[in-house]
């Protein structure tokens, strides 16, 4: 008779378990339970992600990205290259990958943007835009969070902005002038979803 007791109690606990944590393991993190956008849960989530593969970054010399980097990491590795005079065109696969894992975020429905501006005493610099930056739309959300530099001796403020969905992706990996402050160029890496 205790067994059977033991069993039902526990089986009702397990069913209360499973649906209180069903709600939390079903949502995406971009939507809010009114079926709003939410940017800041992305931007968290995007920048504690893992890169999920080890990547190889030629500038001056090799730097190892192991799979287990969390994101954040890496892209202080590149806005710091960047501030410094790096090349946007060194970093295109590892945009390209860090977009790629920013989409799989991201709701089906929504657009991700994301903007790194350094910000400086004598006026903010935009220094990389993936892709090259959202579109004019009534319906945008979009959050922002500070990376502290490690080389450059300055902060970077990252904005995230969703966009409802429209034409078919592609990540602008062209060059960025620091001097004008923003990225230009044609090319384009096509991705897939």
């Amino acid at each position: 008779m205790d067994a059977v007791v033991f069993f039902v109690i526990a089986m009702a606990i397990s069913g209360m378990m499973f649906y209180y944590a069903r709600g939390e393991v079903v949502q995406s993190p971009s939507m809010r339970l009114d079926g709003q956008a939410d940017p800041e849960a992305v931007l968290r989530v995007f920048l504690h992600a893992s890169v999920g593969e080890e990547m190889v970054l030629e500038i001056d010399g090799e730097i190892h990205v192991p799979a287990y980097s969390e994101i954040s990491e890496c892209l202080r590795i590149e806005l710091d290259a960047l501030a410094l005079g790096g090349n946007l065109t060194d970093f295109a696969s590892m945009n390209e990958r860090l977009f790629g894992i920013l989409e799989s975020i991201c709701s089906a429905a929504l657009d991700p943007y994301l903007t790194a501006v350094r910000l400086l005493d004598e006026g903010n610099q935009r220094i990389l835009s993936l892709p090259s930056g959202p579109p004019d739309s009534d319906t945008l959300y979009a959050s922002s969070a500070e990376l502290p530099s490690v080389d450059a001796g300055s902060a970077y403020l990252l904005t995230l902005v969703l966009a409802p969905s429209s034409l078919p992706k592609t990540l602008d990996v062209g060059a960025c002038d620091l001097d004008l402050g923003f990225c230009v160029g044609q090319a384009s890496a096509q991705l897939q979803p």
